[in-house]
């Protein structure tokens, strides 16, 4: 998906050079943008179940993280593989062949997570259930406002010329040009705060802005509700929107760029070559067993 191969472009754009060697030596030359999107292909295999929790969030609204941890210690999600995965990496006891499917996990997950709609009400499946212009609001945010804005940003730039991910990330920086003040900023944040961050884009995500209350009563979220009170999304909703879009592709793929850094900067060894077969692979990725 554009959204995550956009996140690890611009990473690539902020990592330090000791992160950028770490990278091609786990996952060689291909571009880790390209390998952002191995996590959803691998959701179709079905050894791959256990991981199906690690790409959202189910938070309510006005509740935190800590909330839905009190109620669920045991709970397994996208923020227990931004806690596991780096100490992965760092071990340098980690198998080489763990270690490249754990950053392959990592860059997916910290994308997923700068999509407001991986963060839940847990009411609607992330947006999933709730139908708006024959899409769902999920799909709306993962690729939609992204293919209009690519194809507006096309027109103004380069009418004649493929226009991809990396023209993408390209044109997302130079728009909001940071500065090494404002990348200090943005890496400053914890995990907590990305989530936190996307919760509270909620009122500018769902069409109509409701009370925390009020969240688990949009009939176009129920799945008996008819196509008429589908919502229209307008121009002004899909211009503010792809604003957020841009300005979350942006943190996401700076974030990334600064995890990474303080995790090769304690420890760049790719690990040693084991010989395991798919089995083993997954029973240590597996964060049932942490």
């Amino acid at each position: 998906m554009t959204c995550h191969k956009t996140t690890g472009e611009i990473a690539e754009r902020y990592l330090s050079p000791k992160a950028t060697q770490a990278v091609l030596d786990l996952l060689g030359p291909e571009k880790s943008a390209l390998t952002a999107t191995w996590s959803d292909s691998m959701r179709a295999d079905k050894d791959y179940d256990a991981f199906k929790d690690y790409h959202f969030i189910e938070i309510q609204t006005g509740k935190n993280y800590q909330d839905i941890k009190d109620i669920d210690h045991e709970k397994r999600d996208s923020v227990t593989v931004l806690k596991k995965y780096p100490e992965l990496l760092i071990d340098p006891l980690t198998p080489r062949t763990v270690k490249m499917a754990a950053l392959k996990y990592l860059i997916h997950v910290i994308g997923d997570i700068h999509q407001p709609l991986h963060v839940g009400n847990s009411f609607d499946m992330g947006g999933n259930l709730c139908r708006v212009q024959l899409l769902n609001l999920h799909s709306v945010w993962d690729s939609q406002l992204i293919d209009l804005d690519m194809t507006q940003l096309k027109s103004k730039t380069s009418p004649l010329k493929n226009y991809g991910f990396i023209n993408y990330a390209d044109d997302i920086i130079k728009k909001n040009s940071p500065t090494l003040e404002d990348i200090k900023e943005i890496q400053s944040a914890n995990y907590f705060d990305w989530i936190k961050e996307s919760q509270n884009l909620r009122s500018i995500v769902y069409p109509d802005e409701l009370p925390a209350d009020e969240e688990s009563s949009r009939v176009y979220c129920q799945s008996f509700s008819p196509p008429a009170v589908d919502p229209l999304l307008t121009d002004d909703y899909k211009k503010k929107a792809i604003e957020v879009v841009e300005l979350r592709l942006l943190k996401g793929g700076i974030r990334l760029a600064g995890l990474l850094y303080k995790i090769f900067e304690i420890g760049s060894n790719s690990g040693p070559e084991v010989s395991m077969d798919k089995k083993q692979i997954l029973g240590k990725l597996n964060l049932t067993n942490f």
